[in-house]
């Protein structure tokens, strides 16, 4: 097999891992500014999440 016949493939599965990295990624910059999750509103470890105003990096 070549890699022309290939090619499709190999392009339709980079479009997925590139979906996937930046879904992934989004995910852990979101964290990092401490937007990950559902939200605190109504979670049980909302006493000791990460607030906005929150002095730590």
């Amino acid at each position: 097999m070549t890699l022309t016949v290939n090619a499709p493939t190999v392009i339709v599965g980079l479009i997925i891992a590139a979906i996937f990295a930046a879904v992934i990624f989004r995910g852990i910059i979101k964290r990092k500014r401490g937007e990950g999750g559902c939200g605190c509103s109504g979670c049980p470890r909302s006493a000791v999440c990460r607030k906005k105003d929150d002095k730590r990096k």
